[in-house]
């Protein structure tokens, strides 16, 4: 009995060290401050194109470029605009591209006050209500992940407004707390440690590494990225606030849209399982979907060029 004691004691001595060292990095990065200051990350991730609209309390950051039929982009959770660059450089040689940070992301930052009870039309009426003060009142949307869910919501809400829609790996289908592990870690400890000092870039690498079907498309660019912005002064919080809203689902609005629609899935999205665009098929009459093998949660920046074609001779076929 003695013997087995010493050895179980031994064995605590080899790893109490490793036990104490991460105890002591875990709150050198809880308590060291990854913050980036507004004026830091507004001055590196505008370009001459960036716009800012007044729109309530909020100062919507937003890019308008090309001319011709206007498509309107949207981005989704812990993104920003800039996930739509290299769609926006092939757009709009053509289209008017409209692409903005959603209320509690990117440049256009956290909401003055976050409402009690949470309903995607949070973003809906946001989108409507940009889209009217710029006077675009017909165009085709596009929307990934969240913003997949906030592009059909508001082609159920108003058709009248919307030509075209297509949905990229889109949220909407399940309750907010079953969704991908990212959200869960936000919803638990995890979210909370991190409010005051932000998020290193080591958690932020491994945060994105799953909306990716290859690795090796999570650039160290794409990772400063997303760090940066991710840290901009009341970001995180926000990140958190939305991934802690208890959005009320109606699947059934799914069913009401009208408009042609077009479903893009990355088939190793391990975010949001391609499950769920056959289920966006079946829900929206007349709907085609097409999914890539090998891509992921963001195929418009996996593969734009292969996507880019297939909605673009989607956006192209005549209304009949």
């Amino acid at each position: 009995m003695g013997h087995y004691t010493n050895e179980v004691i031994m064995k605590l001595k080899r790893i109490l060290p490793c036990f104490i060292t991460l105890f002591i990095l875990l709150n050198c990065f809880s308590s060291c401050s990854h913050t980036k200051s507004i004026e830091y990350v507004n001055e590196k991730y505008t370009t001459p194109t960036s716009k800012f609209m007044e729109l309530g309390q909020m100062n919507v950051h937003y890019r308008d470029e090309g001319a011709g039929k206007p498509i309107v982009m949207v981005h989704g959770l812990g993104g920003f605009l800039q996930m739509w660059d290299a769609w926006a450089e092939d757009f709009s040689t053509d289209h008017r591209v409209i692409r903005m940070d959603l209320p509690m992301s990117g440049l256009t930052g956290p909401l003055p006050e976050i409402p009690d009870e949470a309903s995607i039309d949070l973003f809906v009426d946001f989108l409507h209500g940009f889209l009217m003060k710029l006077d675009v009142k017909e165009f085709d949307l596009v929307g990934n992940s969240l913003g997949g869910w906030v592009a059909w919501a508001y082609a159920a809400k108003y058709p009248e407004h919307v030509n075209r829609l297509v949905l990229i790996d889109a949220a909407g289908l399940f309750e907010v707390k079953d969704g991908p592990m990212v959200v869960k870690l936000m919803r638990g400890p995890f979210g909370k440690i991190y409010l005051k000092s932000g998020v290193p870039k080591w958690v932020v690498a491994l945060f994105y590494r799953g909306a990716y079907g290859d690795n090796k498309q999570l650039t160290k660019e794409r990772v400063t990225r997303f760090y940066e912005i991710l840290n901009r002064e009341g970001n995180f919080r926000a990140m958190y606030d939305q991934a802690n809203l208890d959005i009320h689902i109606e699947k059934d609005q799914v069913n009401t849209i009208s408009v042609p629609t077009l479903i893009l899935w990355g088939e190793a999205d391990k975010w949001i399982d391609v499950k769920f665009g056959y289920e966006f098929e079946e829900r929206i009459s007349g709907s085609q979907l097409i999914t890539y093998p090998g891509l992921g949660h963001a195929p418009m920046e996996e593969d734009p060029v292969k996507t880019a074609k297939i909605t673009r001779e989607f956006l192209e076929q005549s209304i009949e």
